[in-house]
């Protein structure tokens, strides 16, 4: 059977992941909106060549979208955020040394010296205004948060469907236990460690733009904690505000929505894979094109500047 262009669903996807615990169903989907300089997008062919050898457009991204849909009623909420192609290669070396960190963990071996108490300061809180942080951590820097953090065990330790929710309670009673008794103690040697993979704050999508003026703002944060088996987390926020071409306009947000995902290694080595493998693609089919473009310019420019020639003249001619 041929396969018909009106078969393909998801033409522009180029990696996804899954994930379900308990009650909740999450999808993580990347798509290519990768536009070639000259060929597509707000780029004019004739008129925008002046330097073919970028290839893609500035306002080339990757979409990102997160899916959260809870099986047994059916309710569903998403949150989307870009990722800039100009992002992509730090994306890229943050992601490997974030692997080496990931096997260090692996090949660590336990210390003599630690304890059972020293889950306080290495099991991270995935939840809340928390998120990201050790109870250690949280409380070394502002014991104020005491109670909050109680709050927040309590809530996890009523969460049992989820996966990850009784060791971060474990690790916030004992991170209360030891405040409690005085012996919380800053511990350099185990303190958690966050590897930020990518950041972006309150950018806006233009394409969303409403009649009253709003239009859908994002953050996303990609974040990796080496020592968890599922390592890597998307956090997106999504927000309606009004942008004024410099920053969202203070006191015009609403309409918030906040997604998260954890990932495994493989899940988010895929993710990464996936743009790389497009970016290329994108690379080795439009290249030459652009090549040619530059080249043929150069060869125009020499001629007008030497119309005699020159011998020692390197370079490909199209004449």
């Amino acid at each position: 059977m041929n396969l018909r262009l009106e078969d393909i669903r998801y033409e522009r996807e180029v990696a996804q992941a899954i994930n379900q615990s308990g009650n909740v169903y999450k999808t993580l989907s990347v798509e290519n909106y990768l536009d070639p300089i000259g060929i597509y997008g707000n780029y004019n062919r004739e008129t925008n060549l002046s330097s073919p050898l970028e290839i893609f457009t500035p306002s080339s991204t990757f979409h990102f979208t997160i899916v959260e849909k809870m099986v047994k009623t059916e309710s569903k909420k998403y949150a989307r955020a870009n990722i800039p192609i100009t992002e992509l290669a730090k994306i890229s070396r943050r992601t490997q040394i974030a692997t080496e960190k990931i096997v260090e963990a692996e090949m660590t071996p336990a210390k003599p010296q630690e304890t059972p108490e020293d889950i306080a300061y290495t099991t991270h809180i995935r939840v809340g205004s928390f998120k990201g942080f050790s109870p250690a951590q949280i409380l070394l820097q502002d014991p104020k948060q005491r109670d909050s953090l109680e709050e927040t065990m309590l809530w996890l330790e009523k969460k049992t469907n989820f996966s990850g929710n009784a060791m971060q309670a474990a690790a916030i009673r004992e991170a209360l236990t030891l405040f409690d008794t005085g012996k919380l103690a800053q511990k350099d040697n185990i303190s958690a460690k966050v590897i930020s993979i990518h950041d972006a704050d309150y950018r806006p999508l233009r394409s969303t733009k409403r009649k009253d003026g709003k239009m859908m703002m994002y953050t996303i944060h990609i974040k990796c904690y080496p020592g968890d088996s599922m390592p890597y987390e998307v956090i997106i926020k999504n927000v309606w505000a009004e942008f004024n071409e410099m920053q969202m306009v203070a006191g015009t947000a609403g309409e918030q929505v906040k997604v998260s995902m954890r990932l495994t290694e493989s899940d988010w080595d895929n993710m990464v894979e996936g743009m790389l493998r497009t970016k290329r693609i994108y690379e080795n089919v439009y290249g030459a094109y652009e090549l040619e473009n530059s080249l043929k310019s150069q060869e125009k420019k020499y001629k007008m500047e030497f119309p005699e020639g020159n011998k020692y003249r390197s370079g490909v001619s199209f004449s």
